[in-house]
């Protein structure tokens, strides 16, 4: 027990100990890494592979964790051993993937044309929400750069402003397409002036 003591003096001397010995373990930061857990691997009461045993399958999608969970807990009864996973306490991703690739190829998520279905994530959902007249007056633009939900705020007072806005654009447009117009009809009329004169003159210096 003494030796012990001065190999193994906290979680991560036990963590290294344990791959040292071949124990193919999840990542350290691992919620499932506590020493009850390492400890149940090395004396074989909960299931664990070794580094030996690991055959790597490529699943460049993988799908989400939780059928990935369910699928390794029948493998876990198939091996008749405990998990060693609760909610509060889960293997990482990537050690699942390499965990079942190795026991269970077959998975559909290890076949070549293999996608995952949509994440039905809230930022698909979109929430209307009525505000009070001038709330949202003064307030600074989002900087967020992710949105994990999309906010659509209606404000009477905002659509109000914009319709005013719409209607002076359209009365800004018409007053310079009939000044536009004016303007052209006057060059013209000015244009066909000019070359009547010019004619006349013409005619004047020409005759005998």
């Amino acid at each position: 027990m003494e030796e012990v003591k001065f190999i193994i003096g906290n979680k991560a001397d036990l963590y290294d100990a344990a791959i040292r010995n071949g124990w193919y373990l999840p990542k350290m930061k691992s919620s499932i890494i506590t020493e009850e857990y390492i400890t149940n691997v090395i004396t074989g009461k909960v299931f664990c592979p070794r580094f030996s045993d690991i055959k790597l399958v490529p699943c460049p999608k993988p799908p989400e964790k939780q059928l990935m969970l369910k699928d390794f807990a029948r493998l876990v009864h198939s091996e008749k051993k405990e998990s060693g996973i609760d909610e509060s306490h889960t293997p990482d991703k990537n050690w699942l993937l390499a965990v079942l690739g190795t026991y269970n190829p077959a998975l559909p998520y290890f076949k070549k044309g293999y996608v995952p279905p949509p994440k039905n994530t809230q930022a698909a959902s979109v929430t209307k929400v009525q505000l009070p007249e001038n709330f949202l007056e003064g307030l600074p633009n989002s900087k967020r750069k992710v949105k994990i939900r999309k906010l659509a705020l209606l404000s009477k007072s905002k659509e109000d402003g914009k319709l005013k806005r719409f209607k002076l654009l359209k009365e800004k447009f018409a007053s310079e397409y009939l000044k536009e117009k004016n303007r052209i009809e006057a060059k013209a009329h000015k244009q066909r002036n000019d070359n009547e004169n010019m004619m006349k003159q013409t005619k004047k210096h020409g005759s005998p």
